[in-house]
């Protein structure tokens, strides 16, 4: 699910986020990041982080490649 429907300010959770917001309502006392992980992977959820590209501007960096 979306965090917004849910009162948060970002549109994707990431597992720090996910552990936080379950913490903070009240779902759980406490939670480590790595079982929130291994709790999603058991029920087929797979977490992956985002992947970004940078390229450069510079018009000579292809040829030097």
């Amino acid at each position: 699910m979306c965090p917004r429907p849910l009162g948060q300010q970002f549109s994707t959770w990431s597992l720090s986020k996910l552990r936080d917001y379950l913490i903070d309502s009240g779902y759980l006392d406490a939670i480590s990041t790595e079982t929130v992980r291994r709790i999603l992977h058991e029920r087929g959820v797979t977490w992956q982080q985002p992947k970004t590209c940078k390229a450069s501007n510079d018009p000579d960096f292809t040829s030097n490649m």
